[in-house]
């Protein structure tokens, strides 16, 4: 089941991706393109989770999926967000870096194709 759950995510992902940037090259927006972006990048995570589980399941490739975690929450939110359990799993992944935007502010990520760039507002 989980085969299936995966493939349908990566698929969605690709559909929305394509329509997005199909989109972007006739209208020109660039919302249009970081959305696209955006979803193409889900892709990729989707096809490495997909190696990662069923393909290879011996191999460990979540460092190749996840090297960093933005969590967009406000500060002293009524929710309790996020949870403690949550954040213990984050900071549990060996090597992942997290950034919250209640204790950084504006988190920017930014790819020259090479390398990730990430700046905050503090």
């Amino acid at each position: 089941m989980s085969s299936i759950i995966y493939g349908l995510c990566a698929a969605v992902a690709l559909l929305c991706a394509w329509l997005l940037l199909s989109a972007w090259r006739r209208q020109r927006h660039r919302l249009l393109l970081w959305s696209g972006l955006c979803f193409a990048g889900f892709t990729l995570n989707n096809v490495l989770l997909i190696l990662d589980k069923l393909v290879l399941p011996d191999v460990d490739l979540s460092l190749w999926r996840i090297s960093v975690a933005v969590i967009s929450v406000g500060a002293h939110n009524d929710y309790g967000h996020p949870r403690a359990d949550t954040l213990a799993a984050l900071h549990a992944r060996a090597g992942l870096v997290v950034y919250r935007t209640d204790e950084s502010g504006r988190i920017v990520l930014e790819s020259d194709g090479r390398s990730l760039t990430i700046r905050t507002d503090r």
